[in-house]
């Protein structure tokens, strides 16, 4: 029987990486911890970046909306306007613990892009607004600026250098050598005011600006007599609410039957005014049974109703005197209620206070201060003695 020998078995090598190996995977995991680092860094910078910029939107939307609130064309409420503004602005925190400082707060006109901020005596302040709007600043604080100016800016930030919590941390920045802050800035614009369109007049009339401001204040209740004629007294003019219909007894007739027709009428819209001869002719009937037969009967039937008017012209610039003839853009609209009539039955009669016309026929408006807007309706352009229900933002 033949004895066999067992082999010891030599030692186990143990599994594993070569040490190169070992050291290559450690740098990989180095780099991976170091872009997952990053990449949440940047959520972090991101979110912050987002959450501080929604607080202070938030600041500037309420200070502007506040602002705009307090105006309603007068000088006396222009200080109010700021104050109010700065303050809602400072009831605004950032990272829960900083307080919003608004670092501008400006008074102006909301311009539409078919309109150059001189028109409005102001100047280009902020960015553009949406489909070309610019906030134009006003700094003149009279009675005349103050009837333009009808929106509120405000801006605020947190910025290296300022105040209200100053640049906003960076996170890992300073890691990789760059900067360890970075400012967010934003802005709003509130407007108020009257309507920039309107529905066209039921009465093709129109009315100078400058016979609404007497003694540096809107003469609200006040007394304005048309008369019909070319006559110029204390009187306002004829339109035919188109830059390419002239004023005549045709176009004046039309607009007075259709009762306005369907069309709109906008601020910076040239429309064709005239001083209205001929206008005691019998030549625009009413309805059969109306015993409408003269343009005098046609506003002596509109007594006790109140009618939107077309406003023309700069109060700082423009008098009640002077004839209305040519092509001017509209610059406001306003409220008046017709309150009487006086339309004489020959030739040689004198009624009333028309003995200054010509003809001895007018009808008399009383302008209407306080009339609110629907809210619907764009605002912004201008009082007039026009408010609307509430401000709104336009950026």
């Amino acid at each position: 029987m033949a004895l066999t020998t067992r082999q010891r078995p030599g030692p186990r090598r143990r599994a594993g990486r070569p040490p190169a190996q070992r050291g290559v995977t450690a740098v990989l995991v180095a780099i991976l911890v170091t872009v997952l680092g990053g990449f949440l860094a940047l959520a972090l910078n991101i979110g912050h970046f987002f959450s501080i910029r929604g607080e202070l939107q938030n600041a500037v939307d309420s200070a502007a909306l506040a602002g705009a609130k307090q105006l309603d064309g007068t000088v006396a409420q222009l200080q109010p306007a700021l104050d109010a503004a700065a303050s809602y602005a400072s009831q605004h925190l950032t990272d829960s613990h900083l307080q919003v400082t608004a670092d501008q707060v400006e008074l102006g006109h909301w311009a539409p892009p078919s309109q150059s901020c001189s028109t409005w005596g102001g100047v280009p302040s902020g960015q553009d607004g949406p489909l070309g709007y610019q906030f134009c600043r006003i700094d003149t604080r009279d009675a005349a600026s103050a009837l333009n100016i009808t929106a509120v800016r405000v801006d605020a930030a947190r910025a290296q250098g300022t105040t209200g919590g100053g640049a906003v941390p960076v996170f890992m920045n300073g890691v990789l050598g760059a900067s360890t802050t970075t400012n967010e800035r934003t802005e709003a614009v509130a407007v108020s005011g009257g309507p920039c369109q309107t529905a066209c007049p039921s009465a093709p009339l129109v009315i100078n600006a400058g016979c609404l401001v007497a003694n540096n204040a809107l003469t609200c209740g006040s007394t304005y007599f048309i008369g019909l004629s070319s006559t110029v007294a204390n009187t306002a003019g004829w339109t035919s609410l188109s830059s390419t219909t002239n004023v005549n007894n045709q176009s004046i007739c039309n607009i007075l039957q259709s009762g306005s027709g369907s069309c709109s009428l906008s601020t910076g819209e040239t429309i064709n005014i005239g001083n209205g001869n001929q206008l005691s002719s019998n030549s625009c009937k009413g309805p059969t049974g109306s015993g409408i037969s003269t343009f005098c009967d046609w506003l002596l039937s509109m007594q006790g109703q109140q009618l939107i008017i077309p406003i023309i012209g700069d109060p700082s610039t423009s008098t009640c005197s002077g004839s209305y003839t040519g092509s001017v853009p509209v610059t406001g609209f306003a409220t008046f209620t017709v309150t009487g009539g006086w339309c004489k039955s020959s030739s040689t009669s004198t009624i009333g206070p028309c003995s200054q016309f010509a003809n001895t026929q007018c009808i008399s408006l009383q302008y209407v201060c306080g009339s609110q807007v629907p809210y619907t309706s764009p605002v912004g352009c201008g009082w007039w003695g026009l408010s609307p229900l509430r401000p709104q933002l336009s950026r």
